[in-house]
């Protein structure tokens, strides 16, 4: 099993602009890829990343990342 997220990103007439990568860690500990979204030329990805610690309890982290224009 592959553990990593692998975004796809097109413009609207279907033309490929890239493809990012992403991996997500060890069993227990994945990224889950909550969303993309713009802002003019920026634009931004944002994770969401849980854990369950020994005691039972869950360790929740979100992740939010500026992609670079060169991809």
């Amino acid at each position: 099993m592959n553990k990593y997220n692998l975004i796809t990103v097109r413009t609207l007439d279907g033309k490929l602009r890239g493809r990012i990568k992403v991996p997500s860690g060890t069993k227990g500990q994945l990224f889950e890829l909550e969303n993309l979204f713009g802002d003019g030329d920026n634009w931004y990805i944002s994770f969401y990343r849980s854990s369950v610690k020994k005691t039972g309890d869950t360790d929740r982290k979100n992740y939010l990342y500026k992609l670079e224009k060169n991809w």
